[in-house]
């Protein structure tokens, strides 16, 4: 399903940013160490219901149309023809884990060769699918047949305790491996992966966006941060410490829990509902309006809060900083919620700066369609960072 062959005349990119519901492309050159974006679309998957935002509802048909037609206008505006594509699954569908795994050397001092470091990899990055596995189906039930990898990354090495770029020439007994793995369901990663052969888009690379954060993180002054990304029905968490990746997780809800509260209230379809929420965070309503809405908004973002808040305790580590992304992050409860509730005497956060992160604060783009201007856009374009 991840095909890359590294070729020197790489240069035009496509990228696609698959959410829930929608889809958000471009196409960028990469001109020595600038991304130029050169053409932008987004478009929303076809609604059944007055709302409904799981993927799940829609057959495989719109998903195939709306992703073609958002390859079909960007490539309308750019007379070039990218040589690879850059591609990130809705969060629900590809999701990824980071995991510690320790091996215990019979000779601890031997010096590790070449042959020695591969069978180490070999025999811990398959404990560590493994251990994805035992997780997935005391959780979900969920048997191991029916996961696929995508991509399996030793981050860090340590042995005896010591970090190490890497095992070749070292000694010792105990050695510590942290693993990113990013994995899904079989028929749901088949599904996409029959797209884009019906789509003849060629050359693929399926991404996490945690595979590209780290561009982002050496790009903040202070390295201890939780970077939440809001999409649509989920919520991404990306949590570091000393500038390290340390934790990757996502939770329910995402931005639809506020859509779907105005929906019911005032009876309107998903894009009426979405539409108001834009007038509401750009202040463009009556204050009666706003009160209403203000009313409904901060018991959720108060629940959604709440289910940050159990998936971060058990992590131990005290948050100065907080980056928002994603659609969800515009909405002011949110932020709100995050001030409040970090100065209960239990908060894992203390007086946090939050930012709103805009694609204006990423480095190493130029935007030439001046068309990305939303937090909704940094995923899509945090794909484009080269490693």
């Amino acid at each position: 399903m991840n095909y890359l062959f590294k070729r020197k005349r790489d240069r035009y990119f496509l990228v696609l940013d698959i959410d829930t519901d929608s889809v958000n492309t471009l196409i960028y050159e990469k001109e020595n160490k600038k991304n130029i974006i050169l053409a932008t679309y987004f478009e929303e998957f076809k609604k059944f219901g007055v709302f409904d935002s799981s993927l799940e509802n829609f057959d495989t048909n719109i998903k195939k149309k709306a992703i073609s037609n958002s390859i079909n206008e960007v490539k309308k505006k750019v007379n070039r023809i990218p040589e690879l594509s850059l591609v990130a699954l809705p969060p629900d569908i590809l999701r990824a884990r980071i995991l510690w795994q320790s091996y215990k050397r019979e000779n601890q001092k031997k010096i590790i060769n070449r042959r020695e470091e591969e069978e180490i990899y070999n025999i811990v990055l398959k404990r560590a699918k493994r251990e994805v596995c035992r997780q997935y189906a005391e959780r979900f039930g969920i048997l191991p047949k029916e996961l696929q990898f995508l991509n399996l990354e030793v981050l860090e090495r340590k042995i005896n305790g010591y970090e190490v770029p890497s095992f070749l020439g070292f000694s010792g007994k105990c050695l510590d491996l942290k693993i990113l793995v990013s994995f899904g369901i079989k028929s749901s990663l088949k599904e996409f992966e029959d797209i884009f052969k019906s789509l003849k888009l060629g050359n693929i690379k399926i991404l996490h966006l945690v595979q590209k954060l780290q561009n982002f993180i050496e790009g903040q002054q202070d390295k201890d941060f939780v970077f939440l990304n809001i999409r649509r029905r989920l919520t991404q968490i990306f949590l570091t410490n000393k500038g390290k990746l340390v934790y990757v997780d996502e939770f329910k809800p995402g931005s639809n829990i506020f859509s779907f509260a105005v929906s019911q209230q005032w009876g309107l379809d998903a894009q009426r509902a979405e539409f108001l929420i834009q007038r509401y965070i750009n202040s463009e309503l009556s204050e009666e309006v706003r009160e209403r809405l203000k009313e409904k908004f901060y018991p959720l973002a108060q629940y959604w809060f709440t289910n940050l808040n159990k998936k971060l305790i058990e992590k131990k580590l005290l948050i100065k900083n907080i980056y928002l992304s994603g659609e969800g992050s515009l909405i002011p409860e949110i932020q709100e919620v995050l001030e409040k509730e970090n100065e209960e005497k239990d908060s894992l956060f203390i007086r946090p700066e939050i930012k709103i992160v805009y694609p204006k604060d990423l480095t190493d783009f130029e935007d030439k369609t001046s068309e990305l201007n939303n937090p909704k856009d940094v995923s899509l374009l945090l794909l484009c960072y080269h490693r």
